[in-house]
């Protein structure tokens, strides 16, 4: 599984300043992408989700700001030591 936490542009986890109350607020809003071998279950998915929007709610982030992108990646389109993981029964 790869994480990746970007902006949007590749400039790492994104921040977003508010106005509240007259002073400047920063506010954290990141964009997660999770590159991962197909297979999860929709409720799997929605366990990872809600795990990583958990995770940036405790350093800041509104819930509500957290983006996640899931891509499945078929196993024929992914290759560990030189072979496909759909012909090795260890990572498939």
């Amino acid at each position: 599984m790869t994480l990746l936490c970007t902006d949007g542009h590749g400039k790492g986890i994104g921040v977003h300043f508010q106005t509240v109350n007259n002073q400047k607020k920063e506010v954290i809003m990141p964009i997660v992408i999770v590159e991962m071998k197909e297979g999860r279950t929709v409720e799997q998915k929605k366990q990872l989700v809600a795990g990583i929007t958990t995770a940036f709610v405790k350093i800041g982030a509104p819930a509500e700001a957290v983006r996640i992108i899931l891509k499945d990646i078929p196993k024929h389109n992914f290759a560990v030591g030189g072979k496909l993981i759909w012909e090795e029964t260890t990572y498939g």
